[in-house]
């Protein structure tokens, strides 16, 4: 999962700075384990790399009672590609 920050939270402002590995999930609640980025990926890399219906989705995600959509692989791996992971 790509984990983004929404414009209220002022250390990671509207970026994706860490991925979430699905460990389980339940039919209300996904478990996951928090990998930070290096370099977080800013909203503009997100634009850029987001496939046109990606995109769509990221836009409309506001209209959602919940803040949670699938996106492509092609987006995904555009998105992370060269990016290094800060293990802990």
């Amino acid at each position: 999962m790509l984990l983004y920050c929404t414009g209220g939270y002022a250390e990671h402002y509207m970026s994706i700075p860490g991925i979430g590995i699905i460990l389980t999930k339940t039919s209300d609640s996904i478990y996951y384990r928090y990998l930070p980025l290096v370099n977080p990926i800013v909203k503009d890399d997100i634009d850029k790399y987001f496939i046109n219906e990606d995109k769509k989705k990221f836009t409309n995600i506001r209209f959602n009672s919940y803040w949670l959509f699938e996106i492509s692989r092609e987006s995904f791996f555009a998105a992370t590609e060269n990016l290094s992971i800060k293990w802990p």
